[in-house]
Parts: structure tokens; C-alpha cells; sequence
């Protein structure tokens, strides 16, 4: 215990500690969003007139008003807003604004359009008050050439109205409201001059036109990637859906045809085929061209399609066969006979088939492209030959005097000096078989000079390899008498020998008795 030695004033402190438990506060509610309206009341009256607003909008705590006439905006924040409208020289409507806001900076806004009504008379001594606005009708950029719509606002207007475009031509035009086309990029100064028997006002804006940028992202793609010319494939050009400030489309397709629509999708059929540099152009509202776009394109050309027709037949192994292609978009040609290729390459050819029976023929041909077509093939029946006839002989050569007797040789015409009777040819011949000494066939010539026709020698296959001789006899005379003498009989003509190539047309010989040399040339006729 501590006890004091002297007297003190002491002062004691009672500390006391109260303890408070602590409460969760509740959250913060958002503010409601704001709701504009408002409700009207002298709506169509006369001007000048107050027009009285009730403000019916809610959870607002700040408001805006524009009551459309060009004058001050308010905050008035009462129930009731009144507005006085001026005079009006004739009925006007006013579109009025109402922006309501929450003091969280939400808002809201509310338009009505109220009619004033044109006024009686104007205030004494009230002079006019000009005003107007203008908007741009082609799409608000005021981009030449650009429509710009001039609404006057202006009021105490009772002797009309003037507007100056400010353009280089000095346009004019004198209705309340108006359009003007600006086509030149500029800055234009706007006039508009109004009066009353008070005076007269005058309202002055500018307006800014510019140019408009040329079309850019200017492509395109086309289907199909290589289409074929003709009837086959249309071509269908798209431009890139990105291109901007496009009004015109300018197609070339590079085969001579254009498409100036302003269609940005486009159809084309290509007429031949070959490289074609397609391109495009694109033009704005003011008419300036975008870069030129182009592509190159690979029209195929139209298929070839083979076709042939051949000489009439019957056909045999004795003559050839003519054949003629009738094909389409060909401009080469390969045959062939019995599967193997011939060497000619021209749209005709002739051909002589060796044996008889059936036989295959096929054309090929190929387009511009060289792609091949499909094979045209065709089968004839060739027929074997069965006979060969001697048509005609031609003395080729004959002596005119015999070299052993001394006397000529009268190789003249039917009738002539040494024939007694007219009506007997002077020369003949007879065909003889050579074994044997029978005769095969006789015939008279009937001759002219130097060929003898009518001659019906004919000898059928089975006789071909027979050895035949061809006596020439000359008929001269003596006196009251035909003297023959024989000029050759040793001319040989066997027809195997000649089967290799069916000759229309030979030339034999033999020497006479005298040792005297006879040429002659047959005619034949194969069947």
C-alpha cells in the first residue's frame, strides 16, 4: 500500500470501454433510368402564343428543352414550362425536344411536334428575324454533287423570301424553303433575305462541300475458273462487296464487249476462246474512276466433236475409198484403219483397203486447245474383186513395113484404101489361151484410131493365174482379096500379175515372126 507524506489534490480518471457490435450495411441501389414525357396544352393557336408544357417525365433530376423555333434552350425544372412562340406569317410546326436526366448521367429523350398557327398581325414595329436550317438530301456528307435542303425558321416574314447559293453562277430562288444541287467541291456562303413593312433581316451560313473519294478496294472474281467458249459456260463477274463510293460499274470483258450498268454482279458468254484480260472500273456520284482492276482469264475452246462421211459405195478392193471429215471445231485430224494411224493429218484422205471383208474406221480430232474428241468410228464392208475385162487397146507401137517381106503394113481406118469391104475392120485381134491353142475369147476391133473399143474380153478370178496371148494380125489387101498377116503373137497378159495394184491402164509388148518389136496398152476395168 502506498501511503502519502504530505496533502495533494489528486484527480482520478475512470476509463470506461464500450464495446459496439458492428452491422453489415445494405447495398447501394442503382438509380432508375430516366423516362421523358411531356404533355401540351395551347396547341394550334394563333401566333404570337405561349405554349405551356407539363413536364410528365420521371426518376429525372436535370432537364434540357429545344422548342424548335431556333430560339434559347432551358433547364427549367418546374412542372409547368411555358414558351412564347413569336408571330408567324403562316402555319408553322415546331418539332420539340425534351432530354431528361438522372443524376447518374442516364437519359432519356421525348419529341413532339406542336402548330402554330399564322398570326393575325404582327407586333407593331416588329421587324423581321431571319434564320434557317439546311441538311444535305444525298446522304448527309456533303460530298459533291450533293442536294442541300434550305428550311427557313425565320419569322415576321410577310413579303417573301431570297436565297443566294453563294455558288459561281450566283443561283437564286425565292420560296420559304428550297433545295440546291452543289456539284463542285467549295465553301459556299448561304444567304437568306427576308422582310416585313417593319424592315428587313438577313441570316448568313456557310456550308462546306467536299470532293468525293475515288472508289477504292476495287476487285472482283469471276466463275467458273476456266470456263469454255460458246453456248457452254456463262461467265458470272462479282465485284468485291468492299469497294466503296461506287455509283457506276464499268465491265470490259477483253473479247471487244463491255457492260456499262451499274450492276456490281454481271453475266457473260464468251463467243471463242483464248486469253482475255478482263477489267473494271468503278465510278463515284461525281464521276471520278477508281484504278483499273484486271485479270486474265483462260476461256477453253469449244470441244471438237468428229464426224465423217465416205464416198458412195459399193466398195471393192480394187478402188480407193474417199473419206471427209464433216467434225466441228477441229482443227486437226488423225485416222485410222483397222486401228492403225494413217500418216495423212488433213480433214480428207483416200484409202484402198488390200483386203476384202469388214473394216473399222476412226477419226480423231482436237479443238484449238488441243484437247482431243471423242473417236468417231464407222464400219464398210470392202468386196473382193471377181473379174477383170479389157475395155479398149491402144497400138502403142507397130511397124509400118514388114522387114522379112518388104511390104507395108496397112494399119488405117475401117474403110480405108486397103480394106475391100467397109463394113470389116481393118484390124483385129484374138485372145488366145496358151495351152493348148483353144481359144479363150475373139474379138473384132472396132477401130479408132489409135485406140480399138468395144472389146468384151473379160476373164473371172478363177482364171486370173492363166497366161493369155494377144495375137495382132493386119489385114492388107491384094487384088480382089483381104491379105492377113500376122504382126505379133507373142504378146503375153496374165491378170495375177497385176493384182497388186488393180492398174487401170498397162502397157505389153512381143516381137512378131520378123523379129519386129509391138507394144500395145489394154484398159482394164476390175470388178
Amino acid at each position: 500500500m502506498k501511503f502519502f507524506s504530505s496533502p495533494f489534490v489528486a484527480t482520478l480518471c475512470l476509463f470506461t470501454t464500450t464495446f459496439i457490435g458492428c452491422k453489415k450495411d445494405k447495398a447501394v441501389e442503382p438509380l432508375a433510368k430516366p423516362t421523358a414525357s411531356f404533355a401540351v396544352a395551347g396547341d394550334g393557336v394563333k401566333s404570337p402564343c405561349t405554349i405551356t408544357f407539363t413536364n410528365q417525365s420521371q426518376n429525372a433530376q436535370r432537364y434540357v428543352w429545344n422548342f424548335g423555333d431556333g430560339g434559347d434552350v432551358s433547364n427549367a425544372t418546374s412542372a409547368q414550362v411555358p414558351h412564347q412562340y413569336a408571330y408567324q406569317s403562316r402555319d408553322t410546326t415546331f418539332k420539340v425536344m425534351l432530354i431528361a436526366y438522372n443524376n447518374a448521367g442516364d437519359s432519356a429523350i421525348f419529341t413532339r411536334n406542336v402548330v402554330v398557327k399564322k398570326g393575325d398581325v404582327i407586333p407593331a414595329g416588329q421587324k423581321p428575324i431571319a434564320n434557317f436550317e439546311f441538311k444535305d438530301n444525298s446522304g448527309g456528307t456533303f460530298e459533291a454533287p450533293c442536294t442541300v435542303a434550305f428550311t427557313s425558321t425565320s419569322q415576321y416574314v410577310t413579303k417573301g423570301y431570297k436565297w443566294e447559293f453563294g455558288d459561281a453562277a450566283k443561283s437564286t430562288a425565292k420560296a420559304k424553303d428550297t433545295v440546291f444541287m452543289y456539284t463542285t467541291p467549295g465553301n459556299y456562303t448561304v444567304t437568306l433575305e427576308v422582310a416585313n413593312d417593319n424592315g428587313v433581316a438577313v441570316a448568313t451560313k456557310s456550308i462546306t462541300i467536299i470532293a468525293i473519294p475515288p472508289p477504292a478496294n476495287v476487285a472482283f472474281t469471276y466463275t467458273p475458273s476456266n470456263p469454255k467458249a460458246g453456248i457452254i459456260d456463262t461467265v458470272r463477274f462479282t465485284a468485291n462487296p468492299n469497294i466503296t463510293n461506287a455509283a457506276k460499274y464499268i465491265w470490259n470483258f477483253g473479247d471487244g464487249k463491255m457492260d456499262s450498268t451499274t450492276g456490281a454482279n454481271v453475266k457473260h458468254l464468251y463467243a471463242d476462246g483464248g486469253t482475255k484480260t478482263a477489267t473494271l472500273v468503278v465510278k463515284n456520284n461525281a464521276g471520278v474512276s477508281s484504278a483499273v482492276a484486271s485479270q486474265q482469264i483462260k476461256v477453253l475452246y469449244p470441244d471438237a466433236v468428229a464426224s465423217f462421211s465416205m464416198s458412195t459405195g459399193p466398195y471393192s478392193i480394187v478402188s480407193a475409198v474417199k473419206f471427209t471429215s464433216t467434225s466441228i471445231n477441229a482443227v486437226s485430224y488423225t485416222w485410222s484403219f483397222d486401228d492403225v494411224e494413217n500418216a495423212s493429218k488433213t480433214p480428207t484422205v483416200t484409202y484402198r483397203f488390200a483386203t476384202p471383208g469388214m473394216h473399222t474406221i476412226k477419226l480423231v480430232v482436237t479443238n484449238l486447245d488441243g484437247s482431243p474428241s471423242v473417236a468417231s468410228t464407222q464400219i464398210i464392208t470392202v468386196n473382193d474383186v471377181s473379174k477383170v475385162s479389157i475395155t479398149a487397146l491402144k497400138l502403142v507401137d507397130a511397124p509400118l513395113e514388114n522387114s522379112v517381106m518388104g511390104t507395108m503394113y496397112e494399119w488405117d481406118a475401117p474403110g480405108g484404101n486397103g480394106d475391100q469391104n467397109s463394113t470389116q475392120p481393118d484390124f483385129f485381134t484374138t485372145i488366145l489361151y496358151s495351152g493348148g491353142g483353144t481359144y479363150k475369147s475373139s474379138t473384132m476391133l472396132n477401130r479408132v484410131d489409135p485406140v480399138w473399143t468395144g472389146i468384151t474380153a473379160t476373164y473371172n478370178k478363177a482364171d486370173f493365174n492363166m497366161q493369155y496371148s494377144i495375137s495382132l494380125t493386119e489385114a492388107s489387101t491384094k487384088v480382089g482379096s483381104i491379105t492377113q498377116r500376122l504382126a505379133c503373137n507373142t504378146i503375153k497378159f496374165k491378170p495375177a500379175d497385176y493384182t497388186a495394184g488393180y492398174p487401170s491402164y498397162i502397157e505389153i509388148g512381143g516381137t512378131s515372126p520378123y523379129g519386129e518389136k509391138v507394144t500395145i496398152g489394154l484398159t482394164l476395168k476390175w470388178e
